[in-house]
Order: C-alpha cells, then sequence, then structure tokens
C-alpha cells in the first residue's frame, strides 16, 4: 500500500456582497453563473432570501 499524505487545504478568502434588485430564484442562477466565470473565483453561493452572494477564491472584490 503507498504511502498518503493528506495536505490540509488553506481556507481561501470569502467575500461578501449584497445584490439589489433580485427579483426572482432564476436571477440567482444568473448571478452566481456569471460570477463564477471570474477569473479567480472558486465559489459563489447566492442567499435569495436576504439578497447576497457569498464569494470563495483569489480575486480582486473590484473584478466582480
Amino acid at each position: 500500500m503507498a504511502n498518503q499524505k493528506i495536505i490540509p487545504r488553506m481556507k481561501e478568502p470569502r467575500i461578501q456582497l449584497s445584490i439589489e434588485g433580485v427579483g426572482c430564484v432564476s436571477c440567482v442562477a444568473k448571478i452566481e453563473t456569471a460570477l463564477k466565470t471570474v477569473v479567480g473565483v472558486s465559489t459563489a453561493e447566492m442567499n435569495f432570501a436576504d439578497r447576497s452572494v457569498v464569494i470563495t477564491g483569489q480575486v480582486n472584490p473590484e473584478e466582480l
């Protein structure tokens, strides 16, 4: 059996943004998809109820 070493993953920076004007759940998917196309974004998860999105990754907030 080969030796395996588990390397702990460092936490990626998180950015939380408020998004105004989101009127429907399908808008959430569009916003998440658009954010995921930005270079450096690992995840983008929007909360429709409070109109916020949490983005993780190595990205400059000004590029969002």
